[in-house]
């Protein structure tokens, strides 16, 4: 094996990162079906709005879970790695902290909408 080139190192995302990220993605699809149920609910379906509602308030109890996780994992390895101490990573938990109080705010209003609340 002397003469094979080794490859490059890949470059690997943290996990806390990873869930920030798909937490901001859940947030959209939440976000898109409280807008088809708004939508809906402007034309009259209203059985398919609270049922979108629905759908959109549980998705958003997971999504609250995931952005919790990824910030508290964020938190945990900026403050025991020096080395993770980028601005990206950094950027990357306050908007997971953003994130999860945008969370909060369309739970509540998906909530309230439905009576629930």
């Amino acid at each position: 094996m002397c003469g094979l080139a080794q490859p490059p190192p890949v470059a690997t995302m943290l996990t806390s990162t990873k869930l920030i990220l798909s937490g901001f993605l859940g947030v959209l699809a939440c976000f898109a079906l409280v807008l088809i149920g708004a939508i809906a609910g402007n034309r009259g379906a209203v059985s398919v709005t609270v049922t979108l509602l629905g759908i959109a308030a549980l998705g958003l109890v997971v999504v609250l879970i995931i952005l919790a996780a990824g910030l508290v994992l964020a938190i945990r390895g900026l403050s025991r790695q020096a080395d993770l101490r980028t601005w990206s990573n950094i950027a990357v938990a306050i908007g997971g902290l953003g994130g999860l109080v945008l969370a909060l705010a369309m739970l509540a209003s998906a909530l309230a909408a439905r009576g629930q609340l």
